[in-house]
């Protein structure tokens, strides 16, 4: 690296003053002009043109790992640290996804959480969970806030909007309020998102003597039961093409049936017809899906619990 460092700037600089600043001989470097290429520099030299251009075909995106993948499916045989060594002295980096940090608890909102991934009931309108989803469309998100009786795995409330604030998901608890009017001591659990932790939000909660439950920092499975059914609510259009899919094709005719088949092309479809659509789900979940055996709606009936 020295020899080489002294030969970039022989043009500029004495050779006798830059053998003596990095401490070595005028007839080591002199000699190793005149050596020839070692077998392992022809092949760095050979691999790092590799190295570019499949760097240059990903677009900038692949690291060393997936460049060492990229080669060894090609038939070059390489360690993935010496890959890394060529990338690094040419320049060249990867574009890594970003790490995902846990943020911190709002210090105003002082809720535990009380659920510890027990999603059971003895009874109706005992505990609620919210979340909030989002779908892409054409026109850009739709944002989908919804609250679940864990009783009866029934859609109590929810709402749908193009911004996600404390409105939308205020919406869904009023509608929850407006239809159920618990009466019992009522848990409600939700992630650890801004809208929920809203002054607005917190203030209907204690108004309507509601306890608040919060899932622990960055831990998705603390509210795994509606996650669920939003996956399901996603899944839909690929298990049923006589319903919702119909729905889609006789009102956007414009794509296919398989390219409906997958939830990235909902980007595709109208902003009015994806909420239309969703309607639609979301009575599908209450009056076809089943749970504990029975349809929600059976199984409120059942009980002679109150129904949406």
């Amino acid at each position: 690296m020295r020899y080489r460092c002294i030969d970039r700037r022989r043009n500029r600089h004495s050779v006798r003053m830059m053998c003596s600043a990095l401490r070595v001989s005028r007839s080591g470097y002199y000699a190793w002009r005149v050596r020839p290429e070692s077998t392992r520099a022809q092949r760095d030299r050979a691999l790092t043109r590799m190295i570019r251009t499949l760097y240059a075909d990903s677009g900038g995106v692949y690291g060393s790992p997936k460049i060492h993948q990229e080669l060894l499916a090609s038939g070059e045989s390489c360690g993935r640290h010496k890959v890394a060594r060529l990338m690094r002295q040419v320049g060249l980096r990867g574009c890594p996804k970003k790490r995902y940090r846990a943020k911190g608890v709002n210090p105003a909102v002082a809720a535990s959480n009380l659920l510890q991934q027990d999603f059971s009931a003895n009874q109706t309108d005992e505990r609620w969970v919210s979340d909030i989803t989002f779908i892409p469309t054409r026109q850009g998100w739709l944002y989908l806030a919804a609250i679940m009786d864990l009783y009866s795995r029934r859609i109590v409330g929810w709402s749908m909007s193009r911004r996600i604030t404390r409105h939308l998901a205020l919406n869904a608890l009023f509608m929850a309020l407006g239809q159920r009017r618990p009466e019992t001591d009522l848990i409600h659990h939700s992630d650890r998102g801004a809208q929920y932790l809203s002054d607005d939000y917190q203030t209907v909660l204690k108004q309507h003597g509601i306890r608040c439950s919060l899932s622990g920092a960055g831990s998705c499975y603390d509210n795994a039961a509606i996650e669920s059914f939003f996956s399901l609510l996603k899944r839909k259009e690929i298990e049923d093409t006589h319903d919702f899919i119909a729905i889609l094709i006789g009102e956007f005719d414009g794509i296919s049936g398989n390219a409906v088949n997958t939830l990235w092309h909902f980007a595709q479809i109208p902003f009015i017809l994806i909420f239309r659509s969703l309607v639609e789900l979301v009575h599908w979940v209450n009056s076809s899906r089943t749970t504990q055996y029975l349809l929600p709606v059976s199984f409120c009936r059942s009980f002679s619990l109150r129904a949406l």
